[in-house]
């Protein structure tokens, strides 16, 4: 399956919510997995820096970004995840060259 549409997202967390962040996104992970189909890949990975990750998601295309995107259990643990955030999120959408 080839990538045809993905998101680069670079997020820095607040001290006390490192710990809640890291267990939405692992469930994320488990849910993304489990109910969808057309995801090429979709990793977390730490920095250095322990409050900061980087979310690589990689779709077949933008339909199945936006499946993802509104997908009930990405719907309701969003405003969780956006909750641990410090700032404001580095987000890029990425096509093809």
């Amino acid at each position: 399956m080839s990538t045809g549409y993905a998101a680069y997202l670079r997020v820095r967390l607040q001290p006390a919510k490192r710990e809640e962040f890291l267990g939405l996104i692992k469930q994320l992970k488990v849910d993304v997995e489990r109910e969808l189909k057309g995801v090429c890949y979709y990793d977390v990975l730490a920095t250095a820096d322990p409050l900061e990750f980087v979310l690589l998601q990689g779709f077949v295309d933008e339909a199945a970004f936006k499946v993802y995107a509104d997908a009930p259990f990405h719907v309701a643990m969003a405003p969780a995840g956006w909750a641990c955030l410090d700032g404001q999120p580095h987000i890029e959408f990425l096509t093809p060259a």
